[in-house]
């Protein structure tokens, strides 16, 4: 009989055989019609899950390309999952299995209450757009504070009830540093050009010198005298810049305060200093113009403070701007910034600042330079165009100052364009892998029906077979077929249900029935189901310490489910004459471990995680002698933590294993 698709294309036939030559009956066809559509869903179920496999392997390589951490909390279970990555960051081993205390144990202790608050606030708000912290960590591998930047979105039921955490980690160490860097280097220019007065002057009407403060003298070395009844540009030995007498003299045209008037003067000692004068103007009771007044500093260790930051900017190692804010130009543009965007030094002077934003960035700038500026300056992430056309995505830091009375920023650029591209590649491979992992979540759980129907058929017809209900079936080789077909078909189903139960464990939609149960009939009924199988494998069974009268709130089928499974595990893998122990016990805390050991072959400690991993097998090249799906141990552990409890394994090659369930006592 031929197995087909939905489309009609033959995937392949199954047949029956006969001992003799004859025509098939109605009743034949009826036997291998439920085996065709088990095994036309088997071969379906094959390629689709080559398919995902394919897809999540492509995921998986855009994750490993990118230098980001993920993590994946599953809210209901508290299972943790963190990728090689992640746990390099925060100086764990690839072989660690962190758990939902992990991360906070990392914390640094300043910063782990700002991590609850945050937490809690995430969790409860209604939104799922993805949220972004930094927060200090002591690496567990050497203590070293580092800092890393979170970012995690949350996945909710149709209850709006987070259900998943997933996210990624990135260390900002070096990132910040360099920001902490640009930040103290704008505040030591910033602290170079302050200022302070010295004395006290007036003028009159003519602009002539009519009073000086009697500390004149001693800050400028000279006689008042010297100074009285002169204009400044008539007094010996002062030195007034052309551009800065062309400000005053437009300010006193028009009667208006100035600010920041540089001279300089040449004293007796042949020293030259600066002096930085502000000034208002003075009017008499009917508004005629009288003159100015004004402060007057020495200036001369700003001016080379001046200088020698000029000197800095210049040679700072990241890229740095000197803007004009009035004029909206830049008046200088050190070396790593010419090297970054590409502009010569010409170029870059000329230009108007909004030119080196991309264009439907200019609209934005305009409007954030018309807001108040913060003392403390700004920060903002920008698109900026190269000298070649290409853009570049620029984290700009903004710090306002003031030198010789000019409005000026000092602008530095730190190039995050590479480190967003990660970002949006791993947020697209994230999303993909996720839908992956759902699709294959919901196919597996939506194949209960059409997977147990044609199986629970064979089953049954094997079995009247089997037990010849209608009559003997013939030749007494049908009694050994009919009997591998009902014991198959038993396996088969067995295995179908650890794989629709851990689909639904997945997609967190398998539901624990609990109840008050006594610890010590779960074990023996456990011990009992399993103790047939290890009679024939000369494996001898004890219970030590029954835990009698213990009662905890379980789910008694699923919690059986476990026991039998790691019983069954532990007498598959012991040696004939040996012994396998289930040994029950109370912690301090009041809860319980129900821990199995055996002599058995045991494994690698490394090889522990590939056994807790669903359809992973330890290949140790004894495939042939002892069977398995690789789903009992991962399974198991996820029951387990359903109740609540944690599931640990102790093993070495050749010392035995030793398989521990912690479950809270009622």
């Amino acid at each position: 009989m031929p197995v087909m698709n939905e489309a009609g294309i033959v995937l392949g036939t199954i047949a029956m055989y006969y001992s003799e030559p004859r025509e098939p009956t109605e009743r034949d066809f009826g036997l291998l019609a439920p085996g065709a559509r088990l095994v036309r869903l088997a071969l379906v179920k094959h390629r689709n899950e080559e398919v995902l496999r394919a897809s999540e392997a492509s995921q998986r390589l855009a994750v490993e390309a990118t230098d980001l951490g993920t993590f994946d909390i599953d809210l209901v279970t508290k299972k943790v999952v963190w990728s090689d990555r992640m746990k390099a960051i925060l100086g764990l081993p690839k072989t660690a299995e962190p758990d939902h205390h992990t991360f906070p144990r990392l914390v640094h202790p300043a910063d782990a209450t700002q991590l609850l608050a945050g937490y809690e606030d995430w969790v409860a708000a209604p939104s799922t757009q993805p949220r972004h912290k930094e927060i200090r960590v002591l690496r567990a591998i050497d203590g070293a504070e580092r800092i890393v930047s979170l970012s995690g979105r949350l996945l909710k039921n149709a209850e709006d009830k987070p259900i998943r955490a997933i996210g990624t980690c990135a260390d900002v160490t070096e990132f910040r540093a360099a920001e902490r860097n640009v930040r103290e280097a704008a505040e030591r220019f910033r602290q170079l050009f302050e200022i302070g007065s010295d004395y006290y002057w007036e003028t009159d009407a003519r602009y002539r010198v009519s009073y000086l403060s009697p500390n004149y003298e001693a800050v400028v070395g000279v006689s008042p005298e010297e100074a009285l009844g002169k204009r400044l540009s008539d007094i010996p030995d002062v030195r007034i810049d052309p551009q800065k007498g062309r400000m005053a003299l437009a300010a006193q045209k028009e009667r208006r305060p100035y600010r920041d008037f540089v001279y300089s003067r040449k004293m007796h000692s042949g020293e030259i200093r600066w002096f930085s004068m502000n000034a208002v103007p003075k009017f008499g009771e009917y508004g005629e113009f009288q003159g100015y007044r004004g402060v007057a500093a020495d200036v001369t260790a700003r001016i080379d403070a001046e200088r020698a930051a000029d000197r800095m900017f210049s040679a700072a190692p990241v890229p740095m701007m000197l803007l004009d804010v009035e004029a909206q130009r830049y008046a200088e543009i050190n070396d790593y910034a010419i090297a970054l965007l590409g502009y010569s030094r010409e170029q870059a002077t000329a230009m108007p600042a909004e030119a080196f934003f991309a264009p439907d960035e200019r609209e934005r700038y305009r409007a954030v330079r018309n807001t108040p500026r913060p003392p403390s300056g700004r920060r903002g992430t920008w698109r900026y165009l190269k000298a070649d056309g290409s853009e570049l995505l620029i984290d700009i830091t903004v710090h306002p100052i003031r030198p010789q009375g000019r409005t000026m920023a000092i602008v530095a650029l730190v190039d995050v364009t590479d480190q967003r591209r990660i970002e949006r590649r791993l947020t697209d491979a994230r999303d993909a892998a996720e839908a992956a992992s759902r699709a294959k979540s919901d196919f597996l759980a939506n194949m209960s029906h059409e997977l147990r129907t044609p199986l629970n058929a064979i089953i049954g017809f094997s079995q009247i077979m089997r037990d010849q209900m209608f009559g003997p079936l013939g030749a007494a080789q049908y009694h050994g077929y009919t009997a591998d077909i009902h014991e198959s078909g038993q396996h088969l189903l067995a295995v179908i249900n650890d794989i629709l139960d851990l689909a639904k464990i997945e997609a967190n939609t398998f539901q624990l029935r609990e109840e008050l149960i006594g610890v010590g009939q779960v074990v023996e009924s456990a011990v009992k189901f399993v103790r047939p199988r290890a009679g024939e494998a000369g494996v001898a069974l004890a219970v030590e310490n029954c835990a009698e009268g213990v009662q905890i709130v379980g789910d008694e089928i699923a919690l059986k489910r476990v026991l039998i499974n790691l019983v069954t595990n532990a007498v598959k893998f012991s040696e004939t004459g040996t012994q396998v122990i289930v040994h029950c016990e109370l912690t301090a805390q009041g809860d319980l471990t129900i821990a199995v050991k055996d002599r058995g072959i045991g494994m690698a400690p490394e090889d522990i995680p590939i056994a807790l991993t669903p359809f992973r097998q330890i290949d140790h090249g004894l495939q042939r002698r002892y069977e398995g799906t690789g789903l009992g141990l991962p399974i198991a552990k996820q029951l387990v933590e359903l109740h609540g409890g944690r599931l640990t394994i102790e093993s070495a090659l050749g010392q035995g294993t030793i398989v521990t369930m912690l479950l809270p006592r009622a």
